[in-house]
């Protein structure tokens, strides 16, 4: 399913945060990792300095990479590296669309200071333009234990009700049987509201739980059947239904249940809105505290 990885570096330690996690999924899934950088100009692409970190970063990540191939002797996974020239949003874009990317690893900030090209603000860009999926991990907060405890041990995986949330499932499914990862698919449904006329006007007054019962119903019958083909893996399966502001319950439950990884699917555009994304997602990429997957859907620009 990923064949090709990319994880975009820029020289910080921050950056680096995303390396753990990228060694991890390419080991499992046996996919060939490209460090990359971009620079501004042909000139800085030819500093001596930078290739030499590269190529060390590279050395580093493929003897940690053949620590997590699952069979002894399996075939050793390329670690490569590239040097992008133009502005790094668009110059990695366009190296993932022409070079056939399957997976991206980033973390979500870069360098700080005089020389910053703002990895978090290119992360945000990535994240809502890539054809391909992409996995952000958060510098502010990141785990320290992921080379000794493993990456992704638990996954929470949020659903609507739509086609469109549900183009995470196929990934899901890649992630927790080469992780022995545990899963949960979760519902938030957004409170609903009575309009009463009064002699003051409209009054809206929230359905009474009662009320909401029967959505909370057909929301626990929905994950049941979308979570189907994960039980019959074999894999530990939760499913959580809750009221609330999708996005708030998202960031809240992920945190209550430690969760390692938020896999959902984003509300994409194309053309010159390619850097929205639906509001839900764009939440819980910004405010946030768990690694992020996100999988784009194509949607139609707005009239």
């Amino acid at each position: 399913m990923y064949h090709k990885m990319l994880v975009p570096l820029d020289g910080s330690e921050l950056a680096e945060f995303a390396l753990p996690y990228a060694e991890e999924l390419a080991g499992k899934l046996g996919t060939e990792i490209i460090l990359a950088e971009a620079v501004n100009s042909p000139k800085e692409a030819l500093d001596t300095a930078l290739q030499v970190y590269l190529r060390g970063v590279a050395d580093a990540t493929s003897g940690n990479v053949m620590k997590h191939v699952p069979e002894p002797g399996a075939p050793e996974i390329r670690v490569r590296t590239e040097i992008l020239v133009g502005d790094p949003a668009e110059a990695i874009l366009n190296y993932v669309e022409e070079r056939g990317i399957d997976l991206i690893v980033m973390a979500t900030h870069g360098r700080t200071g005089i020389r910053r090209w703002a990895l978090g603000s290119v992360a945000t860009k990535i994240a809502t333009a890539a054809d391909c999926p992409v996995v952000l991990i958060r510098a502010k907060g990141a785990r320290e234990d992921v080379r000794e405890k493993g990456a992704i041990r638990r996954i929470l995986v949020p659903l609507d009700g739509t086609a469109a949330s549900e183009k995470i499932l196929p990934h899901a499914q890649e992630l927790v049987t080469h992780f022995k990862a545990e899963v949960t698919f979760f519902q938030a449904i957004q409170p609903l509201y009575n309009a009463v006329a009064t002699t003051d006007g409209i009054v809206y007054v929230p359905y009474t739980p009662e009320e909401m019962k029967s959505f909370v119903t057909s929301a626990e019958n929905y994950l049941t059947r979308v979570s189907a083909p994960f039980r019959e893996l074999g894999v530990p399966v939760q499913q959580k239904v809750t009221l609330g502001d999708p996005a708030e319950a998202i960031i809240r439950f992920a945190d209550e249940i430690g969760a390692d990884l938020v896999a959902m699917a984003t509300h994409g555009r194309t053309g010159v809105y390619r850097w929205m994304i639906g509001s839900v997602a764009d939440k819980v990429l910004h405010a946030g505290n768990t690694p992020l997957f996100m999988v784009r859907t194509k949607a139609e620009a707005p009239a």
